[in-house]
């Protein structure tokens, strides 16, 4: 394995970082994002080092109030990540939107692909997922069973907040009266993240899952 030193030389003589020796470099055109010590391009590090991240639909479903804010929001993703026993869960958060904060703004995307926790794919990458090109829905909890159903998230398929909506007034309250926007987990189209659905926005107090993306 390459030491200390010899990765500090590489990065000061501008020599690219080599993939694949079991050492992250994070200097070069594309900076590792992890190196598992092989090319293997299905193993979580694929064969350019840049991390596959976890995606899931939680198997819990929240009113709209339940979330309490963004921050918490990303508790309730880290709580489920952390009960399923998977490293790192503080980087889980939630594909969530309020009126001040874009969805796609809340993650250090990184270039790799993402994945569902059966391991098959939802997007080759995060520019893809914000492009529509969902290879398929995000319809896999935490517990690896199947939720198809209403997901909270205020968000437009491009990762932006839904011009106009309350957000259950910032995902705080369960009043009737303020609207939340959602998407369906059952559906690789759009709607993934925005239904179509004749109750499109809807009452606080109906309950659906949230997704929950890993952060670099």
């Amino acid at each position: 394995m390459t030491g200390a030193s010899e990765t500090t030389a590489a990065s000061s003589t501008g020599e690219p970082a080599l993939c694949g020796n079991g050492v992250v470099e994070p200097f070069g055109p594309e900076a590792e994002e992890c190196d598992d010590g092989n090319l293997e391009p299905v193993d979580g590090c694929d064969e350019t080092c840049a991390l596959e991240r976890r995606v899931f639909v939680t198997s819990k479903l929240y009113a709209g109030g339940d979330l309490e804010g963004l921050k918490l929001a990303d508790a309730q993703c880290a709580n489920r990540a952390d009960d399923a026993g998977w490293p790192e869960p503080l980087k889980y958060r939630a594909w969530l939107s309020d009126s001040t904060t874009d969805a796609r703004d809340r993650f250090k995307r990184g270039r790799g692909r993402l994945v569902l926790m059966n391991g098959l794919i939802l997007a080759q990458s995060w520019a893809a997922l914000l492009a529509g090109q969902l290879e398929n829905p995000i319809d896999v909890t935490e517990k690896g069973e199947t939720y198809h159903g209403g997901v909270w998230t205020g968000t437009r398929p491009d990762g932006t907040a839904v011009p106009g909506s309350q957000h259950c007034e910032d995902w705080k309250t369960e009043s009737i009266f303020p609207k939340g926007h959602y998407g369906d987990s059952n559906l690789a189209t759009p709607e993934w993240t925005l239904s179509a659905s004749w109750n499109q926005p809807s009452s606080c107090p109906a309950t659906y899952a949230i997704y929950c993306f890993q952060s670099l």
